[in-house]
């Protein structure tokens, strides 16, 4: 609830995060840029079946990208794509399973992935 989130963003997320607007991140790059610090920019994503959500995710992360390179072009220096955001969660399920069934050596199981 409320009171947990309070917590974490005194907490967690003031040490993992460099805030919750793209001004936030132009104000901790120009606070990090003289020790030699570059940020790794992104913002959250849920994995969703449907393909909507899965377009928005992407019409979001281009976005990003394109304000990232406008604004803050020599501190943004890594921009994570998370997989499970663009793509069906069980393409990808299926994906692990097969390549887990050839033998390890493309699953990120060793073969041992679950069915």
């Amino acid at each position: 609830g409320l009171p947990l989130l309070w917590a974490m963003k005194q907490t967690a997320f003031r040490h993992f995060t460099a805030g919750e607007s793209l001004a936030d991140v132009r104000a901790a790059a120009a606070t990090l840029a003289p020790a030699g610090v570059r940020m790794i920019v992104d913002h959250s994503t849920e994995e969703s079946e449907a393909a909507d959500a899965r377009q928005a995710n992407l019409r979001a992360k281009v976005a990003l990208l394109g304000k990232l390179r406008a604004e803050l072009a020599g501190e943004c220096v890594f921009v994570p794509i998370k997989l499970t955001a663009l793509a069906s969660p069980t393409l990808l399920e299926r994906l692990t399973a097969g390549a887990g069934r050839l033998g390890g050596g493309g699953g990120g199981c060793g073969g041992g992935c679950p069915e």
